[in-house]
């Protein structure tokens, strides 16, 4: 049996363009560094080990704040980030108010 650490963290570390890509992503091929599982209030994300190189994060249109959540979850061992509205406030986290 696989018991996995996750983080929950508010979708108020992202930014509304991350948002809109997460919605429109078909796919997760789409997003590096992880795999997105959306819900209604936000996302489940699977967070791979090693984390996109620049030149992926550079062509994703994501923003850097996403990808420091990500790492903030990786830097962690964790290999879930939740992320909701109701999510905890990080306070070593950008926070965007959208």
């Amino acid at each position: 049996m696989s018991i996995q650490k996750y983080l929950d963290a508010s979708t108020a570390h992202i930014t509304a363009e991350d948002n809109t890509l997460l919605q429109q992503s078909e796919t997760s091929e789409d997003i590096p560094g992880c795999c997105s599982y959306p819900y209604d209030q936000g996302y489940f994300i699977s967070i791979y080990p090693d984390a996109p190189s620049e030149q992926e994060k550079a062509d994703s249109g994501y923003s850097e704040s996403f990808f420091k959540v990500q790492e903030y979850a990786r830097k962690r061992g964790c290999t879930v980030l939740r992320l909701d509205a109701d999510g905890d406030l990080i306070e070593d986290l950008e926070k965007h108010n959208w």
